[in-house]
Order: structure tokens, then sequence, then C-alpha cells
């Protein structure tokens, strides 16, 4: 008797680490594959400074914000990806890919729609269209009635710009 006492015994101790393994990889949270940057116009050097004055001077944009990317491979999850953007209504967004065409983190294509999550409850509506050939990143984003522009400034700082209306 006190055998299958045992046995029952460890199949719950194995089951509860599982239980216990699930929640604590399903409770991760998902990186932002992009984040604000602390640098501003004044930090910009030589082709930076090149780049964004010519998007500055073209005067379709309204607001602009610097930002820092990661490598796709790392943040995507359960084909889903999240942004941190605060020139938008609604600064947290989480994607979920529709088309993706990866080749490397050189060179990649993902798009994908905003999807229902509590943490966009004041947005509804959302696409993201990313291109990377050669090293060199843009996108385009549209979230409700906001529409923004990414932009690889060089030496891995990148811009976002809200268009204007």
């Amino acid at each position: 008797m006190k055998n299958i006492y045992f046995k029952i015994f460890t199949v719950l101790l194995v089951i509860t680490n599982i239980i216990a393994s699930c929640q604590v990889v399903c409770a991760q949270e998902l990186k932002s594959f992009i984040l604000p940057s602390a640098l501003s116009k004044r930090n910009l050097q030589g082709e930076q400074k090149i780049r964004f004055n010519k998007l500055e001077s073209k005067g379709q944009f309204s607001l602009f914000e610097f930002v820092n990317i990661g490598k796709l491979a790392d943040y995507q999850q359960n084909s889903k990806l999240k942004l941190v953007l605060s020139l938008s209504n609604c600064p947290n967004l989480i994607f979920k890919a529709k088309r993706v065409e990866y080749q490397s983190d050189s060179n990649y294509s993902w798009c994908g729609e905003l999807i229902d999550d509590t943490i966009n409850s004041n947005c509804v509506l959302g696409e993201i269209q990313l291109v990377k050939t050669n090293g060199d990143l843009i996108g385009h984003f549209n979230i409700d009635e906001q529409i923004f522009e990414l932009y690889d400034l060089t030496g891995g700082l990148f811009v976002i710009a809200k268009v204007n209306k």
C-alpha cells in the first residue's frame, strides 16, 4: 500500500512541477522590439544628421521619436511582436504576424495586425509592415487614425515619424 501512495505522490509532484514550469514560461512578458532611445536630435552624428534633416525638411511629419530596435528573432514570440511607441495614443502595442518572410536578421519582411489586448484598450485597429534589406530597415504602422513611418538613421539608431494628416 505504501508503494501505491509513493507512486501517486511522485506523479502529483511531477504534475505540479510541470504546471509550475508552464506558468513561468507562459507568464514571461513579451519584450519590446522597439523602445524609445535616450538620444535626441543634438546627439546625431554625420550621416544620421543628414538623413534626419532630409526627413524633417519634407514637412510631412508632425512628431519624431528616436528609437532602438532589437533583432527580430530575439523579440518575436508566438508570432507576436511588441512595440513601445510613445507617439501613439496607445504606447504599448502588440501585433500578431499575418505574413513573415525571414531569410536572416539582415533580410526579412514582417507584416502583422494589432491584436486585441488589455494593454491596447484605447486602440482597436492597426497594421505594421517592416522590411529589412541588406541590413537597412524601414517600416510603416497604422494605428487607428494615426500613421507612422520608421526610418534607419544608420549606426543602430532609428526614428519613428508621425505623418501629418
